[in-house]
């Protein structure tokens, strides 16, 4: 008989080794532990994880990892990241993932959580009510772009912390808290959460003095953070300094950001990131049309959604304030929940909305950084 049920906390080395043994096989050698310290360089993590157990052996799991996103710094969202999916090449085909991702779905919902997020093939997650989501901007910029379009900024000093003691870390703790869209970290965990997926954390120094960091995968940045957004020239052109490429990673609420960066970066790839599940759609438009009225210009108007099985939102902005509520009017649009988060949150908003206030509107700005993913 097959068990379906959260993991045991006997289980955690077996867990550990069955993760590793199936991802090995599909991918490169796995070590979670070290991959992902943040979750499995300590004891506890079996209680993120489901699993289909015959006789006493796992042979499927999934995992749920809870996080506070702060959004705009006024709201805070309960989410879940979803990792570790794994099914034992001989047990495939017998439907446990299914009853795998429905038992943390629920979960979810008995805990409140305001949106699930993932990455992964969208067919696969699709059948579970996933869609593509959190749009972001990816600016490739080269070595040549840096020396003939930055050559009158002066760079920064790049500085590896390493050290869970550097007492730079403090300012990269404060400095994390200031961004638009961050889960919330821990000062005495950010060296785990900053080495996720074999990244690297960089301070950026300016004659000593703390300026930003940076997380950086090989030569590419996904996070990279400033005291003052003006230096942003400068924290690309030290990147680059010694390296052929790089592709940096910004949210689209970060305006000033792209503006720089478009300047003379290589190309500008705008892109689906991550795949969302919403589960309290109210919580979650509230919080990311306040950020994107914060962050750029937004079209006077009101427009009524209909999102099938979860109500009708009359959504008004008005001087750069947003209101949403629940309302009994007639919709104007009436969507299912994978058509609504496509349209609120996919980049394809940008080219496939006809809505004239929506097309102005979207897609919203909601994203998990790396660091935070599971």
């Amino acid at each position: 008989m097959t068990e379906i049920r959260m993991a045991l906390p006997q289980e955690e080395e077996q867990l550990l080794d069955f993760i590793n043994l199936v991802f090995s096989q599909v991918r490169v050698p796995h070590d979670f532990e070290a991959l992902l310290p943040k979750v499995y360089a300590h004891p506890g993590f079996c209680r993120l994880h489901a699993v289909a157990a015959e006789k006493g052996r796992i042979r499927a799991t999934i995992a749920l990892l809870p996080e506070t996103l702060r959004v705009n710094g006024d709201h805070t969202l309960q989410m879940g990241y979803v990792g570790s999916v794994a099914t034992h090449p001989k047990a495939r085909g017998r439907g446990y993932m299914q009853r795998l991702m429905a038992l943390l779905i629920e979960k979810a919902r008995q805990e409140q959580l305001d949106f699930l997020a993932l990455g992964g093939q969208r067919q696969r997650y699709g059948h579970y009510g996933f869609e593509n989501g959190c749009a972001e901007a990816f600016f490739t910029v080269t070595a040549k772009n840096a020396r003939l379009g930055l050559a009158e900024a002066e760079p920064l000093r790049i500085q590896e912390i390493a050290d869970a003691a550097d007492p730079l870390l403090d300012d990269v703790h404060k400095l994390c808290n200031r961004q638009s869209l961050i889960c919330l970290r821990d000062r005495d965990r950010l060296p785990e959460i900053l080495r996720s997926y074999g990244g690297r954390l960089w301070a950026l120094l300016r004659q000593n003095a703390f300026a930003g960091y940076l997380y950086a995968q090989g030569d590419d940045v996904p996070e990279l953070s400033l005291l003052h957004e003006e230096d942003a020239d400068a924290a690309v052109k030290a990147w680059l300094a010694g390296r052929s490429r790089a592709c940096f990673t910004v949210p689209l609420c970060n305006r000033s950001r792209m503006a720089a960066l478009q300047r003379y970066a290589e190309s500008l790839d705008i892109r689906d990131s991550q795949m969302l599940l919403i589960l309290n759609w109210q919580r979650v438009l509230t919080a990311c049309f306040s950020l994107a009225c914060q962050t750029r210009s937004m079209l006077d108007g009101g427009v009524c959604v209909a999102i099938e099985n979860e109500g009708v939102y009359h959504i008004s902005i008005h001087q750069q304030h947003c209101e949403i509520r629940q309302t009994a009017e007639s919709p104007e649009l009436t969507l299912t929940r994978t058509e609504a988060t496509g349209l609120f949150f996919s980049a394809a908003s940008l080219t496939l909305c006809d809505h004239p206030l929506l097309r102005n509107w979207l897609p919203l700005p909601l994203t998990v950084p790396v660091p935070d993913q599971f």
